[in-house]
């Protein structure tokens, strides 16, 4: 399977890349990437020297003392030739020669296409592309080896001027003229980011092209009231018809206003809602019986006309009690209706469309994952299970709440995250923050979407 980094660089927008066409060190600094400590470079380099150390030993002890007697002329060339040792000598030759090459193509290969060499990864030292934070490629690394060997023409000195070259660097990076000039970097993956980790490289780049997404606004408890002190009022009446307490906030008739009641605690044993793979596939609560119209007030009857000539002689008897003509009544006012003992949950406004085509009428907090448990903060959050072979949800994912103007999205510290997509924007949800949508946008958890739509 081909992968990102076999695409041509050409080809495709490297972020990171300043307006001048250099890398920006910020960028690889705010996803995480560290430069490898020079102790430990330093390191790698001598397990590098002492692994190639080591396959010489064939010839430094079967083949060298035949070749040094040779030199010293203490042998002639037919002797060399004819030497009892000479055999041996040869296949000790044979097989360094073969371990070196061996051992040069296993490096180059490794560095060039894992981004270590067998130091390298001991230490834990990667090397990677210093623009596209990517494996350096073969042959980036095939220079680089190159100018090692080119320094040590100036012996000693040579390489003592490139290794210390790292503090010049302008970026700051530890970058020796070698690593600058074959556009290469050393990086620590022991205490920062392992850029060969897709995943988690995936998300790092993400955190930081997005912006932070704005957090909604505190979400008060619909079990508590403003926090206005309560006031006293000799002519407020409640339903019950108590004199002198009233809330304050009602009108002018002294009418008390219903203070709202705790969410209904959801069922246990309830079984969790399964979202599948049919288009059609709907779980939304029974629709909500029509509200109980008022019971009209009691008819109370007009005052009796008067007379037009009233006999003096003859007063009205006197009825007690008795319906006063002047001023003449107002129509009572319907007393409000005390709360239900269980009130029928409001028609949803909202509905979740899952990528599948799926739908779920959003009436209540919901919690979403493969196989959710617990409320998520959400007292009464219904669980709904999404399949996900992939595992790239997280068991208990993201919950979601209806409100007036949008849904509320919060991330329970999921694996793979939660982001928000609004047009061509992506924004994230910080783990264990809530932030408000609107219908349009798109919820993104792990492999998985969700579109949040009026209902």
């Amino acid at each position: 399977m081909t992968t990102i980094w076999e695409l041509d660089e050409g080809e495709r927008e490297i972020e990171g890349i300043r307006a001048d066409g250099t890398p920006d060190p910020a960028y690889a600094a705010a996803l995480g990437i560290l430069p490898a400590p020079y102790g430990r470079r330093a390191l790698a380099v001598a397990i590098d020297i002492a692994i190639y150390a080591l396959v010489q030993l064939p010839y430094a002890l079967g083949t060298l003392p035949l070749v040094l007697l040779f030199l010293r002329a203490e042998v002639s060339a037919y002797g060399f030739l004819t030497h009892p040792q000479f055999l041996l000598a040869m296949i000790m030759a044979g097989v360094t020669a073969v371990l070196t090459l061996a051992l040069a193509v296993v490096q180059l290969v490794l560095h060039g296409r894992r981004g270590f060499t067998i130091g390298k990864a001991s230490v834990g030292v990667r090397t990677i592309h210093v623009a596209t934070l990517e494996r350096p490629g073969f042959w980036r690394v095939v220079w680089r080896v190159v100018l090692v060997g080119a320094a040590g023409l100036v012996p000693v000195a040579g390489y003592v001027v490139m290794f210390l070259s790292v503090m010049w660097d302008p970026e700051r990076r530890g970058r020796a003229w070698h690593d600058r000039a074959s556009s290469v970097w050393l990086i620590d993956v022991r205490r920062g980011l392992q850029p060969y980790d897709d995943k988690r490289m995936r998300i790092a780049r993400k955190m930081v092209r997005v912006e932070a997404a704005p957090e909604a606004p505190e979400l008060p408890s619909l079990a508590t009231h403003s926090g206005a002190p309560e006031a006293y009022r000799p002519a407020g009446r409640v339903s019950a018809g108590v004199l002198g307490v009233a809330r304050a906030g009602r009108g002018a008739e002294g009418a008390v206003g219903l203070a709202a009641r705790p969410p209904r605690q959801a069922d246990p044993q309830a079984p969790a809602i399964v979202l599948g793979m049919p288009a059609d596939l709907t779980s939304a609560p029974p629709a909500a019986p029509a509200p109980r119209a008022p019971e009209p007030a009691p008819r109370v009857d007009p005052a009796p006309r008067a007379d037009p000539a009233p006999r003096p002689a003859e007063p009205a008897p006197r009825v007690d009690p008795a319906p006063r003509a002047e001023p003449a009544p107002r129509p009572a006012e319907p007393e409000p209706d005390p709360l239900p003992a269980d009130p029928a949950p409001a028609a949803p406004a909202f509905r979740l469309v899952l990528d599948t085509g799926g739908a779920l009428a959003l009436a209540g907090p919901i919690l979403v994952g493969r196989d959710p448990q617990g409320d998520g903060g959400f007292a009464g959050a219904r669980p709904v299970a999404i399949p996900d072979d992939t595992r790239s949800i997280s068991k208990t994912h993201v919950a979601l709440a209806p409100r007036a103007d949008g849904v509320e999205i919060r991330d329970l510290g999921s694996t793979n995250g939660t982001s928000i997509r609004r047009g061509e924007a992506e924004r994230p949800v910080p783990a264990g923050t809530s932030v408000l949508v609107r219908p349009g946008d798109v919820v993104a958890f792990g492999d998985r979407t969700i579109r949040i739509e009026r209902a």
